[in-house]
């Protein structure tokens, strides 16, 4: 919860500095609403929770991949290059926060997806979801 308000602040603040606008732009800024009301949906209605999370979790990941090499190195290319070039170090954390996150919305976007498989599926004679 706390992250998702940060989230919003930080969006509020940077929002007049971004260049790339269209579409996938009002789809990042509207996700941590979606996941905010995918987790609080998830106590009242769980499967419709789990749909809302998982869309909250799909809605940046365009941008994010869009954006990736608009700037002046992608997020990869500074962390290996970190070492060498000073121009990269000041993006460092920047690509580090960038890597994260995508990190997370995957793993929120598995999770999500995981927990609306049907109950009779079965794994190794586990329940899939």
């Amino acid at each position: 919860m706390a992250t998702i308000i940060w989230m919003l602040v930080e969006y509020a603040q940077i929002a007049p500095y971004l260049l790339y606008r269209s579409m996938d732009w009002f789809a990042l800024l509207l996700s941590p609403l979606a996941l905010l009301a995918g987790a609080s949906l998830l106590l009242r209605r769980p499967r419709l929770g789990y749909m809302v999370a998982a869309l909250g979790a799909a809605l940046p990941l365009p941008w994010i991949f869009l954006t990736e090499t608009r700037g002046s190195v992608n997020s990869w290319i500074a962390l290996n290059a970190s070492w060498n070039d000073p121009d990269t170090f000041r993006y460092m954390s920047y690509s580090q926060l960038r890597i994260l996150s995508v990190g997370l919305l995957l793993m929120t976007l598995i999770w999500a997806v995981t927990r609306l498989l049907p109950l009779d599926w079965q794994l190794r004679n586990r329940a899939a979801n």
